[in-house]
């Protein structure tokens, strides 16, 4: 089976129409998911459960784990957002 390339040139003014489209598409995705803007730096329960989109259950399981990372802040337990990222990607 035989395969052909063909390399086309662009005018500059459409390639340059092309990339901004595809990087002001990116940008507004980008916002879109931003969860930092959701979401504070430090969650309650509530807000973990939310964040990681887990039951209480789940939240409570996972804190069985001694690397799962939360603090006692106050009498209350917080979760660093950065943290519970990492700790759910070491996990896959």
């Amino acid at each position: 089976m035989q395969s052909f390339k063909t390399t086309v040139q662009l005018p500059d003014e459409l390639n340059e129409a092309i990339i901004k489209a595809v990087n002001d598409s990116f940008e507004k995705a980008k916002s879109k998911f931003d969860q930092s803007e959701q979401y504070p730096k430090y969650l309650n329960k509530k807000q973990a459960c939310h964040y990681l989109n887990v039951s209480y259950n789940t939240l409570n399981k996972f804190k069985a784990d001694e690397d799962f990372p939360c603090s006692v802040v106050g009498g209350g337990v917080r979760y660093n957002r950065d943290e519970l990222d990492k700790y759910m990607l070491s996990k896959k």
